[in-house]
């Protein structure tokens, strides 16, 4: 039995303390050591290519996720310092450059060309800094500050509206003007008096920036502080900054970004409240999110920061140890957490209490027992809490159990359990069954999950349920019940279920990411989580419950590590215990991962044949140009050089082929007809079945067509006819027959086989290859060009099987000849391969018949 003993054994008190738990990211950072062109990044943008581009005060940058190309003045950009991008409606991008001048890049062609006005630019251009560029259907604004405010308005056609003012001029022209491109940066006619009331009251000298956010949002920005104007409410409202706003621009629909000198990126709710704060020790030029969701960061000092998911947020823990073994939350919603080195806390709010910390560094598991309204931790000793103090602590024993069964207080210790205080007594079989993973109350008894695989204790005895499949065989480490289901976290088979009389798993094979789970944490009867060493399962069930999807998070999807520990779910936000720390993101992250199939951009890059890069079409190949090479590329930054691709060439195979290389030759093709398909995973789960489809069509050289054969043939035929048909075809027959039968091998050049059979073996035997067969009772002798051959066969049934026997000759009763391999001749004999063979009298006719071929 257990026993009370003073609380002081043990234990080492600590003050409590609070801690302000941190929300982190996990950043990825390219710099110049990667291939930017400069470190100092001033935008970012993605092409309809899928590409990323970055503008920086070296030049251009572009980006595939594999490798970074960069771009100078020797490619053709008018100026080195690209300080922003505005992407155009057919798909160009518009780049503002320091030194006033304007360029688009294409993104078909990776081609720069300058604005055909530029010479426009160029007087105010040489004293004031280009603020903005926005362009219209058929015009372009060009926002400019410094010595001067205003803006200038240039329409496709060449006209040209100036709105420029000194900022020594009177406030009123100011006001007018600034009014004026207020109008034009919000692309609207409205001459309402809150626009007005507004330029009066914000935009009266030439420091200010003028920033849309949205139709109903924008951003007046002065020095460290900014006013956010609600257009359709009418209002404004300040924000100040310690920091100076270096740039601002729309997060998502809810929310807008600032960008702050050596503050920061902070992002603001359009309430005026602070949602999130990244990098607050740089200076953040650029917040951009790509195609996948991913979060790229521009700054001036530390290149580029991306972050894989922004949804997922790390809690910096006071501990200094990462691993966080356990979790559970209690009836307030509040969360326990027990770490590898024996340290215990509770967190609310990101709010971080310390508890205690164990000694000897022994790792401490929580439960918390909603009936009991106690929390039990299992470290050196099993302890029990009542309001965050020890009310119970248990001397004896190492190993204990605890069952995660909220509504019941149910534990284990070696070969004890317990329940609501009774104690029942488990005979152990040997020690490795002592270890109990966890307890649950079966429908006679209780399921104890073992290192040994799944027990039953029932009317005081003990069952090994491995009898009854080997489901059970591998380490249970979790038991979970919901309704009349049982789930069976299993280190090897994957997630074990107990449907009333039914016994199944769901592993690998049925898309489970791993087969070593670890815990499981059953929603309700149609939605469970599985934590595996491989990432995060949900498995969704339909309504009858016998089918189901899965959907997966891990690494590639942002979260920090993959060896999963425990899961807990508080108001819809899964908190996830790893090796690498404490974890936390939306439940809606995971569902609505695999809504949409994300954009791969899946494109054929290069075809070489004949290690020749070709644009021709390659359904109209000459025979010779059979070696087809393709270079392929799909996009995914959150899987980097790690995309999967699948390739197949129907016509000579019909099973798929994996691989992670972006090339695939197919050498000495053979004339036919092919088609290329290709696929890819890109960003997802799952194959994109969209994807690219290429037909090779290799003619056959002339000789070997059918309208070739046809005409040689009946020519080959005319001639011997007219040759013969008064020197040979009078005169013997048998040898014009011959000759037929040579020129038709010559033509058709098939070969036939003969199946054989020796020492057990059974050989697939040329017939090309025979010089001749040699009997030798109930044995017989088949010498080829190759080897000889003993099998046990008579020479008669030999002959019988051979498929083309009119190229055989039979000279005597022990000897069958290939007639084509005869190399010279008498009435007596024949020599084959140098060795003479008799002929017999009776066969004497059949070989002066035969030709020399």
């Amino acid at each position: 039995m257990l026993q009370k003993v003073p609380l002081l054994v043990n234990i080492v008190f600590l003050l409590q303390f609070f801690v302000i738990g941190a929300q982190n990211y996990t950043y990825e950072n390219y710099t110049t050591s990667d291939g930017l062109s400069s470190s100092e990044v001033y935008d970012i943008t993605q092409d309809k290519n899928g590409y990323i581009w970055f503008a920086t005060d070296r030049g251009l940058t572009q980006y595939d996720g594999y490798e970074f190309k960069r771009y100078s003045t020797k490619d053709g950009l008018e100026d080195l310092v690209i300080l922003n991008f505005q992407e155009q409606e057919d798909g160009t991008i518009l780049c503002v450059t320091f030194n006033g001048k304007l360029f688009f890049i294409d993104p078909n062609t990776n081609d720069f060309y300058p604005y055909k006005y530029n010479h426009l630019l160029k007087d105010i251009s040489t004293t004031n800094n280009i603020l903005s560029a926005i362009k219209h259907k058929n015009y372009l604004i060009v926002n400019y500050r410094y010595q001067y405010g205003g803006f200038l308005k240039i329409y496709d056609n060449g006209k040209v509206e100036k709105k420029i003012f000194n900022c020594q001029d009177d406030t009123e022209i100011k006001v007018t003007y600034n009014y004026q491109l207020l109008k034009e940066i919000l692309n609207t006619k409205n001459n309402g008096s809150f626009l007005k009331e507004i330029a009066r009251k914000f935009l009266n000298d030439c420091n200010i920036k003028i920033k849309k956010i949205n139709e109903n949002y924008f951003l007046i920005v002065q020095q460290e502080n900014f006013y956010l104007i609600n257009c359709r409410e009418k209002k404004y409202q300040l924000i100040t900054n310690k920091r100076i706003v270096a740039t601002t621009n729309t997060f998502d629909d809810n929310h807008f970004w600032v960008g702050l000198n050596y503050g920061g990126g902070k992002v603001f709710s359009y309430d005026g409240k602070l949602k999130y704060h990244f990098l607050p020790n740089n200076t953040v030029t650029k917040f951009f999110k790509d195609h996948e969701g991913g979060l790229w960061l521009g700054t001036t000092e530390s290149g580029v920061f991306y972050i894989k998911n922004p949804g997922v947020i790390t809690h910096k823990t006071p501990s200094t140890c990462k691993d966080i073994l356990s979790l559970s939350k209690n009836n307030k919603n509040e969360l326990y957490i027990g770490f590898d080195n024996g340290e215990l806390y509770k967190i609310k709010q990101h709010k971080f209490k310390k508890i205690w910390e164990f000694n000897h560094n022994t790792p401490a598991r929580v439960q918390y027992n909603s009936k009991t309204d106690r929390l039990f931790v299992q470290s050196d000793h099993l302890y029990e809490l009542k309001n965050d103090k020890i009310d119970t602590l248990y001397a004896e024993g190492y190993s204990v159990a605890l069952s995660d069964n909220q509504n019941k207080n149910l534990l284990t210790k070696n070969r004890v359990f317990y329940k609501n205080g009774d104690s029942y007594i488990i005979p152990p079989s040997n020690r490795r069954q002592q270890r109990i993973g966890d307890i649950e109350f079966a429908d006679e008894g209780y399921y104890l999950g073992t290192l040994l695989g799944l027990y039953q204790y029932k009317q005081d005895s003990l069952y090994n349920l491995r009898s009854i499949t080997p489901l059970f065989d591998s380490r249970i480490d979790d038991i979970d019940k919901i309704d009349n289901r049982y789930f069976f976290a299993s280190l090897g088979n994957g997630v074990v279920i107990k449907n009333k009389d039914s016994i199944y798993s769901i592993n690998t094979t049925h898309g489970l990411s791993s087969n070593i789970t670890t815990q499981i944490y059953a929603k309700n009867p149609h939605e469970i989580y599985v934590a595996t060493n491989n990432g995060l399962n949900k498995i969704s069930f339909s309504n009858n419950l016998k089918t189901y999807n899965i959907s997966h998070f891990s690494t590639k999807d942002g979260l920090p590590g993959n060896q999963i520990n425990d899961i807990e779910i508080i108001n819809d936000s899964l908190w996830i215990a790893t090796k690498n720390g404490l974890h936390s993101f939306s439940e809606s992250l995971l569902d609505n991962k695999n809504k949409n199939m994300i954009k791969d951009w899946l494109q054929i890059k290069k075809i070489l044949i004949n290690n020749k890069t070709t644009f021709n079409n390659l359904e109209n190949l000459r025979h010779f140009e059979n070696s087809v090479e393709y270079k392929f590329s799909a996009i995914s930054y959150k899987k980097e050089d790690r995309i999967l691709y699948r390739y197949r060439l129907l016509g000579l195979e019909s099973e798929w082929n994996i691989t992670e290389n972006r090339s695939v030759k197919y050498p000495d093709l053979l004339p036919g007809k092919y088609t290329f398909e290709l696929q890819t995973k890109g960003g997802n789960d799952s194959w994109n079945t969209d994807g690219i489809c290429s037909t090779i069509i290799i003619a056959y050289p002339f000789w070997e067509t059918w309208w070739f054969y046809s005409g040689m043939t009946f020519l080959i035929l005319l001639i011997i006819y007219s040759f013969f048909k008064f020197k040979i075809l009078l005169y013997n027959e048998d040898v014009f027959r011959e000759l037929m039968l040579f020129v038709l091998k010559k033509i058709t050049g098939k070969k036939e086989y003969v199946i054989i059979r020796e020492s057990g073996v059974e050989i697939k035997l040329d017939t090309s290859k025979i010089y001749f067969a040699k009997s030798a009772g109930n044995y017989l002798e088949i010498v080829t060009t190759e080897k000889t051959y003993v099998v046990r066969l008579k020479i008669g049934d030999f002959e019988k099987q051979l498929p083309d026997d009119e190229n055989f000759l039979r000279v005597h009763r022990s000897y069958l000849i290939r007639k084509d391999k005869i190399e010279k001749k008498n009435t007596k004999w024949v020599q084959i391969n140098g060795e003479e063979i008799p002929v017999s009298r009776n066969n004497k006719s059949k070989l002066e018949d035969v030709l020399f071929y």
